[in-house]
């Protein structure tokens, strides 16, 4: 399904650092380990928008397009009631742990974000009374090395790539050279191309990338409300020991009520009518998907699942879109925008040709038990809830890979409807409401369909 792209977040005023800026490429890559020289040219620039926050990049063009934390720095923040933030938000990396010759340790190639928690530098919140706010940046915390491995993410930061959604259906992409750990290094370090395998999760990350490529680590400090600050003061704690090394790519002001980089858990919509064309976009966050939903069990041979539907979806047809999104996030469908916070009840766009349905999560968990002949037995079965989801009990698919040997769990796609095989005790998470299910077990039992509330 066609992805619409959002554009950057109203709520978000980056900061112009051009009078700034202090370093060029090669200004940074004489400060930081050499296999950050290749990967500086490639990191984007100017006008940018990471995670639907805008970012007013330094010019690779214009030479200098750094702040290079090796001396203290003072950035002016925007004044005014338009200007009041509740975070700001840094795009910042560090160059990787070395030892006072330059050089890595036997053992510890980059890659292995060493050492977890070492003080890099200190961002002081400067306000108007004289008073100061010292935000204490920590390798693996607050920021990482530009380039990192696998399991090597930080704590309170998030890179400027995010995920993304892949359909495991393919089409597979032809793949590309991958990255090869060193002899007794694999693992953390090794980069495979995507292809059918890792698309099976359905999500293609970007961390570590496949020609080490350097990611923006961004940060967002909280403001307090009615104490704005008028500065941000850069200090370098490296004391300009080799690996110690900040480097700032940006800054933006953001307004809200909430961290722009924290999404919120996955919620369903049902999206329907003329103008539900296209997956809807998020500024700050992402949709994830959109399945049409599975029809009623009512009718039909119990258990043996209705036909499945060949034909291509109908414009304007009913279908449940995942997504994950901030809480200041706004959707976009078409020209109609509606902010998440607003979302809590059916709305309708105003042109009135689409509507969309916030569906209740699967939060209520429920242990349950079928019996043959007065004791636990397998069965296959199948849960839907009133609006067309299928509801997987735990450790199950709620999308099933019809594929010949694709599907490894304990799961089957019969006709178009989905099924589980399980226990004879199982959990399930389910929405209030009413949810049909149907149980089956061999020729020797007689199926059963219910309605649960």
């Amino acid at each position: 399904m066609e992805r619409q792209t959002p554009g950057a977040t109203p709520l978000a005023q980056p900061l112009d650092l051009a009078r700034l800026w202090n370093a060029t490429d090669a200004d940074v890559a004489a400060r930081l380990h050499p296999l950050y020289t290749p990967a500086l040219a490639r990191l984007p620039d100017g006008a940018q928008v990471f995670r639907g926050l805008p970012f007013a990049l330094g010019r690779r063009a214009a030479g200098r397009r750094w702040l290079l934390a090796d001396r203290d720095i003072e950035v002016a923040l925007p004044g005014g009631a338009a200007s009041q933030g509740s975070h700001l938000v840094i795009a910042h990396f560090s160059d990787s742990w070395r030892n006072a010759a330059g050089e890595r340790e036997p053992g510890t190639p980059v890659g292995w974000v060493l050492p977890t928690g070492e003080p890099l530098a200190a961002y002081e919140l400067l306000f108007a009374n004289g008073s100061v706010r010292t935000v204490t940046v920590r390798r693996r915390f607050e920021i990482a090395d530009g380039i990192i491995g696998w399991g090597f993410l930080p704590f309170a930061a998030v890179g400027h790539r995010m995920d993304e959604p892949v359909d495991w259906r393919g089409p597979h992409p032809r793949l590309d050279a991958g990255t090869y750990a060193p002899a007794g290094q694999a693992g953390p370090l090794t980069m495979l191309p995507g292809g059918w395998g890792p698309s099976q999760v359905g999500v293609a990350d970007f961390v570590p990338a496949p020609d080490n490529a350097i990611t923006y680590w961004l940060h967002a400090i909280p403001l307090a409300a009615g104490a704005q600050p008028v500065a941000l003061r850069i200090r370098p704690l490296g004391d300009g020991r080799p690996g110690t090394d900040v480097v700032i790519a940006g800054i933006t002001l953001f307004r809200g009520t909430d961290s722009p980089l924290r999404l919120e858990p996955r919620r369903q919509l049902l999206v329907m009518g003329a103008g539900a064309v296209g997956l809807p976009g998020v500024d700050l966050g992402v949709a994830i998907r959109a399945l049409a939903p599975e029809r009623q069990p009512a009718g039909g041979i119990i258990g043996w699942g209705l036909p499945r539907m060949t034909a291509q979806r109908a414009p304007g047809s009913p279908v449940v879109v995942d997504l994950a999104a901030a809480p200041d996030a706004v959707l976009t469908l078409g020209e109609w925008r509606l902010p998440m916070a607003e979302l809590h009840h059916a709305r309708i766009s105003p042109d009135g040709r689409t509507t969309i349905v916030p569906l209740p999560a699967p939060a209520i968990r429920v242990d349950v038990r079928i019996s043959a002949d007065g004791e636990p037995t397998p069965a296959r079965v199948r849960f839907v809830a009133a609006d067309g989801r299928y509801l997987p009990p735990m450790g199950h698919r709620d999308e099933i890979n019809p594929g010949l040997v694709e599907e490894n769990g304990a799961d089957l796609l019969l006709g178009g409807d989905s099924f589980a095989y399980v226990p004879g005790d199982f959990a399930i998470d389910l929405p209030p409401g009413a949810v049909d299910v149907e149980v089956v077990k061999g020729f020797d039992h007689v199926p059963v369909r219910r309605q649960l509330e």
